[in-house]
């Protein structure tokens, strides 16, 4: 970060989460602002309907945010086409870091579930500096992961091993099936 404002140069970092759906993408993103005290900004950006609001959103992040873009791969109009309607790709390559972006520095974070679909402009070095694969649930991950969040959930092994021998287990799955249970939180401050 130094040397980026020793000449003068706005710091960012690109990380992109990929993945199927319902992997916990978006929870990743949550668990990372967190973990960096940061405030994370989600820009909705199936809900812009012009370039207009694209900068707009951008211009509002300030310094200490993590900018969390969802679904990158199905949020612009066509490359090719200007008139497609929504935001256009130039204009989000600019807000992300060309004449339009945030000059304070900042943590860009976007999820796709298709990799595969995003145009090599978006995720060249440089934009996108970290690439994160977040990976199918398995036993061993979530049962730690309802071991640290819901250790006063009785049957919380029961209800990841129904999980697991679903079709395409998710984390989101996992997590829906557990609130559905009746516990009551214990208030860990108490402690």
């Amino acid at each position: 970060r130094e040397q980026y404002e020793l000449v003068g140069v706005p710091w960012r970092f690109g990380i992109l989460l990929h993945g199927l759906p319902g992997t916990g993408k978006t929870s990743l993103a949550h668990v990372l602002a967190s973990e960096l005290g940061l405030r994370l900004s989600v820009i909705p950006l199936g809900d812009l309907e012009s370039d207009e609001q694209l900068v707009s959103a951008f211009a509002s992040i300030r310094r200490g945010t993590m900018v969390l873009l969802e679904d990158v791969d199905s949020a612009f109009a066509q490359r090719e086409s200007e008139d497609a309607g929504g935001i256009t790709f130039a204009t989000f390559l600019n807000c992300i870091d060309g004449m339009l972006a945030p000059q304070a520095g900042h943590i860009l974070l976007m999820t796709t579930n298709h990799v595969d679909r995003l145009d090599p402009a978006l995720i060249r070095p440089g934009r996108i500096d970290l690439r994160i694969e977040v990976p199918a649930l398995d036993r061993d991950a979530a049962s730690d992961y309802v071991d640290r969040l819901f250790p006063h959930v009785p049957t919380r092994h029961d209800i990841v091993g129904e999980v697991l021998s679903e079709p395409n287990p998710t984390a989101a799955a996992l997590v829906s099936r557990i609130m559905q249970q009746p516990w009551r939180r214990v208030d860990r401050r108490l402690n």
